[in-house]
């Protein structure tokens, strides 16, 4: 009986080792696959997190290029802008220094139209006195005399 007895109690513990052996769900396998999907999860909550970061790095970069665009923009304005207040005050200060000028050559243009005049005036005048005294010298030898003197005869 103590050999049925150790029979049944090796037949129980071989039973219930096998069926705690078929409870084990999981295999050297299973395993394998567990450890690589832990790890798969790992890797692509950390590529999440790199993600992220090179996002918000990317938008600081844009963020920091637009920056300097509004600045070059504003710089571009001011210089422009400049040049063209530069090229407004090299003409109004030419046109104001060059308005005496003007004014001034109209004035001696006026001035030499009037001497103009008055010479004409006087060389009518002159020839007016140099044929009366012609006339007067034809009818007079004294005064004659006196022409030829002065080389007008």
């Amino acid at each position: 009986m103590r050999i049925c007895l150790l029979i049944v109690a090796l037949l129980f513990i071989s039973i219930a080792n096998i069926s705690y052996a078929k409870e084990v769900p999981f295999t050297l396998e299973d395993r394998e696959r567990m450890v690589r999907v832990e790890v798969k999860v790992k890797v692509e909550e950390g590529l999440k997190a790199v993600n992220k970061k090179v996002d918000g790095g990317l938008r600081s970069v844009n963020q920091r290029i637009d920056f300097l665009q509004n600045i070059m923009l504003g710089g571009f304005g001011v210089l422009f802008s400049g040049m063209i207040a530069l090229v407004g005050f090299i003409l109004w200060d030419r046109r104001s220094t060059l308005a005496p000028v003007v004014r001034k050559n109209k004035e001696l243009e006026e001035e030499l139209l009037i001497t103009q005049r008055r010479t004409r005036d006087l060389e009518e005048r002159e020839a007016n006195i140099e044929r009366a005294l012609r006339e007067y010298a034809e009818k007079d030898s004294r005064l004659q005399e006196i022409l030829r003197g002065f080389r007008l005869l």
